[in-house]
């Protein structure tokens, strides 16, 4: 994508003991000439699950080398009129754990010709959204395998789903420490088990940065930060350290 450039993982390992929300170091080689400061952030482009890739290819009858070609016409901001294997699309493109919205349901409840599976999805995009969707973290994906009876084309699936967002990290390193290289701390959103069940809620790019490790390559994009946001230059002035949920940002 524009602007992002690659870098090659380090060192990845997880900080915390088990039972509690896993927290993960992962430093990054950073590219020539790519020079940050304390308070500085990155954006990295996250993948969907694997797993919840392979569902949508599998609903779809796709394999995951096929081509795709998306018409402009369809694009919602992925790439247009070239070629695109479907697991490249599912995966680096489009949100596939985004909550369905009722716009969404009511479009897939026009989208199937079985009578109930309408009347279910509409009280599901009405009265029924905070609790049995929005509650419950119900995806547009989930929908369809809930109910099979709905057939819609890969083009209204695409349109139901939001574009990949890159996701920001505080470096969590300092530049004077290690020239060239740079570290992330953060938590895995979802890592923790709950009365022997998983979170509904996973996310993304923390669970993607999770499966990472020695030589991988993630895709970055540096976002400096405003100039309030610094540390003064100035060693007499008085400071304030506040810990941001993962360690010391």
């Amino acid at each position: 994508r524009k602007g992002f450039v690659p870098t090659s993982i380090t060192q990845s390992w997880c900080l915390s003991q088990p039972g509690v929300p896993e927290k993960r170091h992962l430093e990054l080689r950073l590219p020539d000439g790519f020079t940050y400061q304390p308070g500085d952030h990155l954006y990295v482009l996250p993948r969907n699950n694997p797993q919840n890739v392979q569902r949508v290819l599998s609903r779809f009858h796709l394999e995951g080398d096929m081509l795709l070609t998306l018409t402009r016409s369809q694009s919602l901001g992925l790439p247009a009129n070239t070629p695109i294997s479907a697991s490249d699309l599912f995966a680096a493109y489009v949100e596939l754990r985004q909550i369905a919205s009722p716009k969404g349901i009511l479009a897939l409840a026009d989208a199937t010709p079985d009578s109930c599976t309408q009347t279910i999805l509409r009280d599901l995009a009405g009265d029924l959204f905070k609790v049995e969707i929005q509650d419950k973290y119900v995806s547009v994906l989930d929908l369809l395998e809930r109910f099979p009876t709905i057939n819609p084309s890969i083009g209204l699936f695409l349109s139901l789903l939001t574009p990949m967002r890159p996701r920001a990290y505080s470096f969590s390193s300092s530049p004077n420490e290690k020239p060239g290289y740079g570290t992330l701390t953060y938590t895995v959103v979802g890592s923790a088990v709950h009365d022997g069940e998983a979170s509904a809620v996973q996310g993304i790019a923390s669970n993607y940065l999770a499966t990472l490790r020695h030589h991988a390559t993630l895709y970055i994009a540096l976002h400096p930060c405003t100039a309030d946001f610094r540390l003064p230059s100035e060693n007499s002035r008085p400071l304030v350290m506040v810990a941001a949920g993962t360690g010391l940002a």
